[in-house]
């Protein structure tokens, strides 16, 4: 009787589902058959698109050629096809063959007007192209199939076109529905098919899916011996078992999967409040692998009354913040990769659904949050694995949160779990106190000697971090016709062109001899295998490498490539300087990874380090490279943590600071990650920041695709209180550093970024963040602002919890003023207060800090008309002064005496000491670093500044231990200098000579300074000068003062002139003008205040 009613279920459930059959889509000349090429559009400016006898079967194929000019925006140039009207939710799979003849990648792009999704095949024979595509909105969509970046050249034959239906599982009635869930949110299976049949949100009151709509809950993708994938949906499936405890608390499903010996089994169970988890075990018998399990599907759901108030927060690039998510392109990424986490989240007006994954052998998962017909989301999560035949494969967890709130709530869910597998990150205490770095590129003409010299700048801006990009022998390679081309590093070779590793391994401990941090960088996933044929390596022969850094062979590349299709293999046609794809899962390139990150860089270099440049924000790509036992594994984010675990354990042997750096920000790989690269990959940051408040993310100049200016950058990485990515010198954003180093013991951890959560602005112009320190005895709230507009009006409305009474209030501004502020009790343990016409401001709310908390110190040089040296500011935060012992560290034969403040205490709870140097600041022979050590009852700091003159060495008598100049980018000179051994000459070089040098110019801004100089040159009247230049915001330019135009031949002269400084400039630099001599003469250049 049992046997009956499980075979009557059985028929039943497979009545109910009806199967998805596949519509060919009629596109004319798919065969390539037709005369001409009428069919296809030209895409950009392509050389050619012509049919030529060199099909993939027929006769024709159509050929494209192209040249990289004139391209389209972001270099792309091809054909292109109209694909017709689709709807949003529909399926559209386009697959051709594709013979790549350039050595080339071919980008596909598919959707309305831009590329909502893209494929990058890649093979040096006929391969299938399968382009499953899913419309993100209505309207007119076309497929494109372009270069991307360089000239390419390729082969398309034998087109079709199919629409995949959506699945009708038709309707369950109640009698068949089972709830598994709780007080916050259930969801509704059926037990008859085993469908997903409604989810309620019972915090809210909300029905997110349909009640007794049938909708499917897994599928797979299986691939055959031929190596053709085929994806194995819900239609296929045949509920054999279903289970479920009385409670509601869990449910067990078992599926066959009809024409295959294959079984799946899903555990469906409440776990945490509101959240739902989902297991499954899926056991192979057929002949096939499977290489993708998704589980669970959640389609059609909607968490909104209106759907316009839907927005979808997902981890691609380092967190996207979608609001009227329907209008957007939704979720399509892997994890982990380009998805940062592994989470996203889709709410309304009350509440929400999120998916998220418990992942921990960071195999990869594609997280799907994708527009679907009638106003809803489909939802998806993936495993990208390899199931063999007669293996069985056990998943892990993942888990739907059913919510009230928005994307926080979801945010926090996944925080605790990940903390309790990912641990506490491994990051030395130079990082932790670090307020970010500078970045610097050699490839721009900064020979190694000159790397302390960057340095220097960053120490001015406040930081002793220097990242150092392009220092390797592939960083550019020329043509023919001399023309420069930019490379990716991949041979990490110092380039003979910038000098030679020991200047490199020089530089590196001169900024070690400074308290400094130095990394490098490298392209984590990246070779050129021309490298291992060619005798040109870009910035230099062959034979300028020495026999200890060999190249390796044609055989590393075929043994450690990536392969991203099944039966594909590494391509054998290497055109010059073209770069490829590595795997990281590949033992062969990790090894090579950990030899320069070590055996060369760590131990020959003393590097504190190295930069993977895209790590956190690239792939993972599955590998078919069976030449390291790869058969469609993911194991690419795997890869990428054993060289980050290996490198820094090795490295850290070796030197005690040394941490590594990662494009990108990645949960899976922080164990091991100092700094977090956001720059240019989101303006939403505070998704990623304010899941792991932990991590040291950095953000600002670098990718700067956003249109705003460099200060305006700079403020909102101050907002959301990440560290500092710099590019030099600039005063405006320098005043942002020491801003936030007033504040830094509140925005770092332990401090925790809570973004806008417990704050509030009654202007949208306006924004706010909080901060809460509640670590210990610490009681504090820190509320950053910024209010571009200066707003006067706007009521910023904050929390105070977990401060149970505010024992100081302060307002820090850009200026450097600590002011009390004073607020307005609202009720509820919440206060108002006016916000500053400032465009960006700290306020800060205390109730109690631990002994070593009561003083917070910030030394910096004094920048007003008519006073020199440093001021140290104590800031007090539990408004009493504590008895502070100073004691300052500075170089031999600087000596500091204790003067008065130039700035009066603004609040009981600030002190201000200063000191300034014996004989003034003309007395200093460099940018000295000045150490404040201060202990107090209960604690003890180090704080740091540099103290600057406003020109050093312009008598040119300093020289390195190199024996160029000091300050300056040259060699002395001694033909006849104008007093003392030396001078600076600047001689026509020819070619690519700029004629002129420059060195910058700390100088305060508004100020009267003297400049003078005294020149030679051998052509009279040229315009032979020295001047002091003063930047704006980007570009611009203001000459301030200017000598020695128009002078005598063969003879020094004396100039001078007054002026007043840039009232805000970016920077100011002396600069030395050859101008239309051939040669000139440089000496006794001085740059003094006028008292």
């Amino acid at each position: 009787m049992i046997l009956a009613r499980a075979l009557i279920l059985m028929l039943l459930a497979a009545s109910c589902v009806a199967p998805a059959m596949a519509e060919v889509v009629p596109f004319p000349d798919a065969d390539m058959e037709s005369p001409g090429r009428d069919a296809w559009e030209t895409y950009g400016t392509p050389v050619s698109i012509e049919k030529v006898r060199q099909a993939h079967s027929g006769q024709w194929a159509l050929r494209v050629q192209t040249d990289n000019k004139e391209t389209m925006g972001g270099g792309f140039e091809g054909v292109s096809r109209t694909l017709g009207e689709l709807r949003q939710g529909d399926r559209v799979r386009v697959s051709f063959w594709l013979r790549p003849l350039a050595g080339r990648e071919v980008w596909i792009g598919m959707g309305r007007t831009s590329f909502e999704q893209i494929w990058r095949p890649f093979d040096t024979d006929w391969m299938q192209v399968v382009c499953d595509f899913r419309a993100r909105a209505d309207g007119t969509h076309s497929i494109w199939i372009t270069q991307q970046g360089a000239a390419n050249d390729f082969l398309l034959d034998d087109f079709r076109v199919e629409r995949i239906p959506r699945l009708a599982l038709g309707q369950a009635p109640a009698s068949q529905r089972v709830a598994i869930g709780d007080s916050a949110g259930r969801v509704w299976l059926c037990r008859e098919t085993g469908a997903l049949c409604g989810i309620e949100n019972l915090a809210t009151g909300e029905t997110v899916a349909p009640l007794g709509e049938r909708q499917p809950l897994f599928s797979l993708s299986v691939i055959d011996k031929e190596r053709q994938t085929e994806t194995i949906g819900f239609d296929r499936a045949t509920l054999q078992q279903f289970a479920a405890a009385p409670d509601g608390s869990r449910a067990t499903l078992s599926y066959a999967v009809r024409g295959l010996p294959i079984r799946v089994t899903l555990q469906v169970m409440r776990s945490a409040p509101g959240e739902i988890a989902f297991s499954a075990e899926v056991e192979n018998r057929s002949d096939r692998s499977i290489l993708e399990v998704t589980y669970p599907l959640v389609y059609s759901v909607r968490p909104a009354a209106d759907p316009k108030a839907l927005t979808l927060v997902h981890p691609y690039l380092c967190g996207q913040i979608q609001r009227d998510a329907l209008r957007s392109a939704g979720c399509d990424s892997v994890y982990p990769g380009r998805a940062v986490m592994g989470w996203f989240d889709l709410y309304g007006e009350k509440g929400g659904l999120s998916l998220s994954t418990r992942d921990t052998t960071r195999t990869g998962t594609r997280l799907t949050a994708l527009p679907a017909a009638g106003d809803t989301f489909d939802m998806s999560l993936s495993q990208e694995v390899v199931i063999r035949p007669n293996t069985t494969w056990t998943g892990p967890r993942h888990v739907l949160l059913i919510h009230a709130g928005d994307w926080h709530i979801a945010a926090d869910r996944y925080r605790e779990w990940a903390r309790q597998w990912l641990g506490t990150p491994d990051v030395p205490r130079w990082i932790q106190e670090a307020d970010g770095w500078v970045l610097m590129g050699v490839q721009n003409g900064v020979p190694f000697w000159r790397i302390p010299d960057v340095y220097r700048s960053a120490e001015w801006m406040g930081v002793d971090y220097l990242h150092v990009q392009g220092q390797a022998v592939d960083n550019m390679w020329f043509d023919a016709d001399g023309k420069r081309h930019g490379h990716a590093i991949t041979f990490l070779y110092p380039s003979p062109r910038f000098g030679t590793p020991e200047q490199l391994r020089q530089a590196v401990r001169d900024i070690h001899s400074r308290g400094g941090h130095v990394m490098f960088y490298f392209l984590y996933e990246r070779w050129t295998p021309s490298h291992s044929v060619s005798d040109d390596l870009g910035t230099a022969p062959r034979s300028a490498i020495p026999p200890e850094y060999p190249i390796p062979g044609l055989d590393f590349y075929e043994k450690n490539a990536l392969v991203e299709r099944p039966g594909a293999r590494p391509p054998k046609e290497h055109p010059f300087m073209v770069h490829r794809m590595m795997c990281l899962g590949s033992p062969g390139w990790q090894e090579w990874m950990r030899h320069w990150a070590i055996d060369v860089y760590a131990k020959r270099f003393e590097a504190d380090g190295f930069y993977w440049d895209v790590m956190g924000r690239n792939g993972p790509f599955r590998c078919f490279n069976e030449a390291h036992g790869h058969q469609g594994e993911n194991r690419w984010a795997a890869g990428s943590a054993a060289v980050l675990e290996r490198t820094v354990r090795e490295g850290r042997a070796i030197n005690p600071d040394y941490s590594c750096a990662i494009e990108g920000c990645q949960d899976a790989l922080a164990p091991w990650v100092g700094f977090h690269l956001m720059s240019g990959a989101t303006q939403t940051p505070e998704v990623f920041r304010y899941t792991f408040p932990e991590l040291c993310l950095v953000d600002g100049f670098s990718n700067h695709y956003w249109k705003w200016t460099q200060v305006e950058k700079a403020r909102r990485v101050f907002l959301c209180g990440e560290r500092f990515d710099l590019h030099g010198y600039h005063a405006q954003v320098r005043k942002l550093v020491w801003l936030r180093k007033r504040l830094r013991p509140f925005i770092d951890w332990p401090a925790r970024f809570v973004d806008t959560i417990g704050v509030a602005t009654s202007d949208p112009a306006v924004q706010a963040r909080r901060f809460v320190r509640d670590d210990g005895g610490n009681r504090a709230v820190l509320i950053t602002l910024l209010n571009e507009g200066l707003k006067q009006d706007a009521t910023i409305t904050v929390d105070l919890a977990p401060m149970r009474a505010i024992t100081t209030a302060h307002l820090f501004t850009l200026d450097g003023r600590i002011r009390p502020l004073q607020s307005t009790p609202t009720g509820q343990g919440k206060v108002s207060f006016t916000a500053p016409a400032e465009p960006v401001a700290g306020v800060l709310f205390v109730d109690t800090v631990d002994p070593a908390l009561r003083v917070v110190p910030v030394l910096e040089q004094i920048q007003v008309p008519d006073r020199d040296g440093l001021e140290l500011t104590l800031f007090y935060p539990a408004g009493r002064k504590e008895k502070c012992d100073v004691r300052l560290r500075a170089p031999a034969g600087v000596t500091l005496r204790a003067v008065d403040s130039p700035r009066p205490e603004e609040s009981p709870a600030v002190e201000r000491r200063a000191w300034e140097p014996e004989g003034g600041l003309a007395s200093l022979q460099g940018w000295e670093k000045i150490h404040a050590d201060l202990q107090w009852p209960g604690g003890k700091t180090s704080v740091w500044s540099l103290l600057c003159p406003p020109l050093v060495n312009g008598d040119m008598e300093r020289l390195r231990p190199d024996g160029h100049l000091a300050y300056w980018p040259a060699s002395p000179s001694v033909e006849e200098p104008a007093q003392g051994k030396h001078c600076l000459k600047l001689e026509d070089q020819g070619q690519g000579d700029t004629g002129f040098v420059s060195t910058l110019t700390p100088i305060k801004p508004g100020t009267r300074y003297r400049l003078s100089a005294r020149i030679k040159r051998d052509t009279a009247g040229s315009d032979t000068r020295v001047a002091m230049i003063e930047y704006e915001e980007g570009s611009k330019f203001h000459v301030s003062a200017s000598v020695g135009a128009g002078g005598k031949a063969n003879e020094w002269q004396e100039f001078t002139t007054e002026f007043t400084s840039h009232p805000s400039p970016r920077s100011s630099a002396v600069y030395l003008y050859r101008g239309n001599s051939k040669a000139a003469w440089f000496d006794q250049i001085e740059l003094v205040e006028l008292k």
